[in-house]
């Protein structure tokens, strides 16, 4: 009995509307959220009731992307690893460590 005038007001709108034009009504303001009488009047008023809205869908209208994960990654440079980074400080070592024995060679031929 909550909504009883609410209810006979819309099946009283099945006397100026077809059947299916207010059975589309009443699926589209369900759908929306608000089934009051007020709601499915205007859908049926407005004839709105045959047009679906379109649903975002998050995507902002961006074009998909369908290459995989191995084409989205291609362009990017890796990370390096502790085994990869520990190589890398043995030769950077290893070249200032070459660097002195040859700047020794200069000093020496210089004094020759």
């Amino acid at each position: 009995m909550h909504r009883l005038r609410s209810a006979q007001a819309i099946l009283a709108l099945a006397g100026k509307y077809s059947d299916a034009r207010l059975e589309a009504a009443c699926r589209k303001a369900s759908t929306a959220g608000d089934p009051s009488y007020r709601t499915i009047r205007n859908i049926l008023a407005a004839g709105l009731e045959d047009i679906d809205a379109d649903r975002p869908t998050g995507d902002a209208g961006a074009p998909a992307f369908l290459h995989g994960p191995a084409g989205l990654f291609a362009d990017v440079i890796p990370f390096p690893t502790a085994a990869a980074a520990a190589t890398t400080a043995d030769t950077t070592s290893a070249t200032a460590s070459d660097r002195r024995h040859h700047a020794g060679d200069d000093e020496r031929d210089a004094a020759s």
